[in-house]
């Protein structure tokens, strides 16, 4: 069989930067934070969160809470890369190993690979970084996880469809 490599990857290039624009620029909470996609492939996804004073701890630094959110967010993203589409997902299980403060004025920076792509359950791993702030970069989280895949319940980009129809 003859394969078209080249509109294949045009197919899944499009196919990312769909997931990218839907689950990011759609998504009230991430638009908040400021989360912007600085690289996705499949399987794959760096995802990043400005400096932002007002999510920021008692020593101005990022608050936790908003790096694992934006952890958590990179491993859906992740996923949704490996899979190709919208389908379904759930977050079954999110490990957040801290392994160094955050600085004042630095930004965060997930990296995120999907590891394993399983008919039930995909495994996520990955670091959060600082950047920026006139400090060095450096591994702040270590992160792994499981996602539940092909669950019930609506894809993210299931009104989108239904406004085409």
């Amino acid at each position: 069989m003859n394969v078209d490599r080249e509109n294949e990857d045009s197919v899944q290039d499009e196919s990312l930067e769909k997931i990218k624009n839907i689950f990011l620029s759609d998504h009230q909470l991430f638009c908040d934070m400021g989360f912007t996609a600085k690289h996705i492939r499949k399987g794959y996804a760096e995802l990043v969160s400005p400096y932002n004073p007002v999510f920021t701890d008692q020593n101005g630094a990022m608050h936790r809470g908003l790096l694992v959110t934006l952890a958590d967010t990179a491993c859906g993203l992740a996923v949704f890369s490996a899979l190709g589409q919208f389908a379904p997902i759930a977050t079954v299980d999110l490990r957040v190993d801290y392994a160094d403060c955050v600085g004042y004025g630095q930004d965060l920076e997930a990296r995120i690979h999907c590891e394993f792509m399983g008919r039930g359950a995909a495994h996520v791993r990955g670091d959060v970084v600082t950047t920026g702030g006139g400090l060095l970069s450096k591994v702040v989280a270590r992160v792994s996880g499981i996602f539940a895949v092909n669950t019930p319940g609506k894809s993210f980009d299931e009104d989108d469809q239904e406004q085409k129809k």
